[in-house]
C-alpha cells in the first residue's frame, strides 16, 4: 500500500483554516454591523435643534457694552 492509501493529495492546510475562519467571522459580524449602520441613520434623522431664545452676536455685543459701561460708572461713583 502507498502512504496515501489511494486518497488524493488534498489536505486541510493553514490557508484553508484562515479562509474558513474569515468566512465564519464575516457571517457572524455582518448582521451586527448592518444593524448599527441602520440605527445611526435613524439617529441622525431624528435630531432637531430649537433655536428659540438664542441671542444674536449684536445683542450679545450690546449687553457686553452696557455691562462695561455700567461697571465704569460704578467705578467713577465709588
Amino acid at each position: 500500500m502507498t502512504a496515501n492509501d489511494g486518497r488524493r493529495g488534498t489536505r486541510f492546510t493553514l490557508y484553508h483554516l484562515l479562509r474558513a475562519l474569515l468566512a465564519l467571522h464575516a457571517l457572524l459580524t455582518t448582521p451586527l454591523i448592518l444593524s448599527r449602520l441602520e440605527s445611526e441613520e435613524e439617529a441622525r434623522s431624528t435630531y432637531v435643534f430649537e433655536m428659540n431664545g438664542l441671542a444674536s452676536d449684536e445683542q450679545t455685543d450690546e449687553k457686553v457694552q452696557q455691562n462695561t459701561a455700567g461697571q465704569a460708572q460704578q467705578a467713577m461713583q465709588s
